[in-house]
């Protein structure tokens, strides 16, 4: 999963780990087409890429990794727990525990290490090297998917739109194997009427998608959940993400689901 398919799993997941820039809209408006909605959200996107707003928040996430047999039953279980906190304005991942068992004395010095050299990395070669070029949240990703408003609903009390998407097709245009499978995927997707933030995303793989023309595997299925929670003005953060995928790397099979929790949110320094 991760060699093909984290540049995908952080688009969802870790591109959302960043503060964000608010533009409330008045109540009572006409409620725009889905089209309209969506432009926004990439508007409030752009905006918040341009302001770079630096990360103040700290919290733990619990990862959990599954290889599966064909028949669904696990053949290898995985876990981890992480604490994340800023270091100038980037979020560092410091690994606290394993497979439900306290990092050696080893593991501690190598996690010491890594959280080391993050701090003496500079905050602008951090930031360049962090950044995904092949999947972004704009007008071109957004033009590849037909869009139906289903609706509204109050999530964690606040009123969300409901739209649900599903890929238009005929393009063969894709940056990387990311940015394919995520124009191939159909579901729902919810977002805050006010700050329209994402709040949370069903997505599930339309058609098979084949990785390097076929040579390097092919993806059968993919599964995803996304929720998010707003902590203040300028912070929406992920608390569970979740995903099955099903399909095969070279000459081998791959199936597996994994989940990430991210809890006990503070402000942090």
């Amino acid at each position: 999963m991760k060699k093909f398919l984290a540049p995908m799993v952080i688009f969802f997941t870790f591109a959302c780990l960043r503060p964000v820039s608010v533009h409330s809209t008045e109540p009572n408006q006409a409620t725009p087409s889905p089209e309209e909605i969506m432009k926004r959200v990439v508007a409030h996107e752009k905006q918040a890429r341009k302001d770079k707003l630096q990360m103040v928040y700290a919290f733990r996430q619990v990862d959990m990794e599954e290889e599966l047999n064909e028949n669904g039953s696990v053949k290898e279980h995985h876990e981890q727990t992480l604490d994340l906190f800023p270091i100038d304005g980037q979020l560092f991942a410091k690994q606290t525990s394993k497979d439900g068992k306290p990092l050696s004395a080893a593991d501690q010095r190598k996690e010491e290490k890594r959280e080391n050299d993050f701090r003496s990395k500079s905050s602008q070669k951090r930031s360049e090297s962090n950044v995904d070029n092949s999947v972004t949240l704009d007008e071109r990703l957004i033009g590849r998917f037909r869009l139906i408003l289903k609706g509204e609903e109050s999530l964690n009390g606040r009123q969300a739109y409901v739209i649900a998407y599903a890929p238009k097709g005929g393009s063969d245009s894709y940056r990387g194997i990311a940015d394919k499978v995520i124009s191939n995927l159909a579901g729902t997707i919810w977002i805050d009427e006010q700050e329209y933030e994402i709040v949370k995303l069903d997505a599930r793989l339309q058609a098979e998608v084949k990785l390097g023309w076929g040579l390097l595997g092919k993806l059968t299925e993919f599964r995803m959940q996304l929720e998010m929670i707003r902590l203040d003005a300028t912070n929406w953060l992920p608390t569970h993400v979740a995903g099955l995928m099903k399909g095969r790397k070279l000459f081998s099979g791959m199936h597996a689901r994994w989940e990430t929790r991210m809890s006990d949110f503070h402000k942090f320094g």
